[in-house]
């Protein structure tokens, strides 16, 4: 049924199957050097994670991101020419998809590095977002903006979020208000990293997508369910990371023996890598079609005719 399946941070359920069953974990934040370890809740039943209790909130979110984008940062990930490398990946994606019109929507645009790539590739390209540091018209438009200021009829052929949804209170209802702006036969885009990943399993709790800003640890059934849920069809998952030199990893072994050899003569610190092969083993198992991919990204079609939610 049309939006029945919702988000919300508890710290007593899983928000996505129910279940009561949970981890309670420490994680190393990797966005803040020498910041406080962020709490987080894990299903055991569906192996989702979550921040509780939540460690930001919507204009924390903000102002963190107006911070990244207006001054000198040592993170790779927020340099010009690492964005536009990234942006060129994900705009080659969405050619992939085939998509029949020429316009696109990016939701949480950031500075406008993405948006900037789709109208030199030939869109009519629209950046929204609620820090975005300067505003432009032409193509793109950028504007500081959220989905809630865009007018009720606008409509456009592709809609993308591109590490979004990790970042909102609610990301249900952000995708449910992203896909009314989705025209008949276009698509809704969502990337995220990538809860199930042999990356995380092997990183512990250091994992690079742990951070303060991240209030939720996604996976890629759990995504396509929250696509699906908003009336659109046919979700796929990208074969590959959108990124330059993504590591195509070789499928790893994990042994019981490799674990004792390789491991420290301490009992303890053995035990810990039995632990860890043992892992690996189960995320090669449950897993097999997304444990490579430490970003995930899905992408549903709204149908052409239009969806009607059951009673």
């Amino acid at each position: 049924m049309l939006g029945s399946f919702t988000l919300k941070l508890d710290g007593v359920s899983c928000p996505a199957c129910g279940s009561g069953e949970l981890n309670h974990l420490i994680v190393k934040p990797s966005d803040k050097k020498g910041g406080d370890p962020i709490p987080l809740r894990e299903c055991r039943n569906c192996v989702f994670a979550w921040q509780w209790p939540a460690q930001s909130d919507f204009l924390k979110s903000v102002a963190h991101a107006s911070q990244r984008y207006t001054s000198d940062q040592e993170n790779e990930y927020y340099k010009d020419e690492r964005r536009k490398a990234v942006a060129q990946h994900q705009i080659e994606y969405v050619k992939d998809l085939h998509p029949k019109g020429e316009t696109i929507l990016d939701v949480g645009s950031g500075d406008g590095a993405f948006a900037a790539v789709a109208a030199e590739a030939g869109w009519r390209s629209i950046g929204i977002d609620p820090a975005m540091p300067r505003e432009s018209e032409g193509n793109p438009i950028l504007r500081m903006a959220t989905l809630q200021d865009l007018d009720d009829g606008e409509e456009f052929d592709v809609v993308t979020l591109w590490d979004v949804i990790e970042h909102l209170d609610s990301p249900c209802d952000v995708l449910e208000q992203a896909a009314r702006h989705v025209a008949p036969g276009g698509w809704l885009i969502v990337e995220t990293g990538n809860y199930q990943s042999l990356e995380r399993v092997q990183a512990g709790g250091t994992w690079w997508a742990y951070a303060a800003d991240h209030r939720w640890y996604f996976t890629p059934s759990i995504v396509r369910h929250a696509l699906e849920a908003q009336g659109l069809s046919g979700a796929v998952l990208a074969p590959r990371v959108l990124r330059p030199n993504a590591d195509k990893k070789k499928k790893p072994r994990a042994s019981v023996w490799r674990a004792i050899r390789k491991a420290p003569k301490g009992i303890v610190e053995m035990r810990l890598e039995l632990q860890r092969n043992a892992q690996i083993r189960s995320a090669l198992a449950e897993w097999p079609d997304w444990y490579h991919l430490s970003i995930f990204t899905a992408a549903a079609q709204k149908p052409s005719i239009p969806f009607e939610p059951s009673a």
